[in-house]
């Protein structure tokens, strides 16, 4: 994405007075494929979006319980995700401090290999400030 479609896609958020959650990409793995989450894109966005004063919450990749079906060289776990996400509590108060929601894991479904409830076991308390998951 450009900076200039970042910088468009916040106006009309800011116009339409709604509030703006942007997923990062979980895919970015060092090593690839099977490695942590590789953050150094998310950084580079979180920083701009920090020095142009925008008002963002993120969450991290989507569908991870899907994850297998669509990139099976990735398997990421409901524990590794859970990492990933500590990882971006970390990050967020450095680059994007005016981020007041991390959320996620934005699964497929609540009952899928019990992703869900492993990773709600594994990211335990203060990571999260939202829950996700699509209907």
């Amino acid at each position: 994405m450009t900076a200039a479609a970042w910088d468009s896609i916040n106006g009309f958020v800011s116009d339409v007075g709604w509030s703006f959650v942007f997923g990062l990409n979980v895919l970015l793995r060092s090593p690839w494929p099977v490695g942590s989450w590789f953050p150094d894109n998310a950084v580079s966005l979180m920083e701009y979006t920090h020095t142009r004063g925008y008002q963002v919450d993120w969450e991290l990749g989507n569908e991870p319980d899907l994850l297998y079906k669509v990139e099976p060289r990735i398997p990421i776990t409901p524990s590794e995700l859970a990492s990933d996400f500590k990882q971006l509590k970390t990050l967020v108060p450095k680059y994007s401090p005016q981020t007041k929601r991390i959320i996620g894991p934005d699964v497929a479904t609540l009952t899928r290999h019990d992703f869900f409830k492993l990773f709600l076991d594994s990211i335990g308390t203060g990571v999260l400030d939202a829950i996700t998951w699509h209907q």
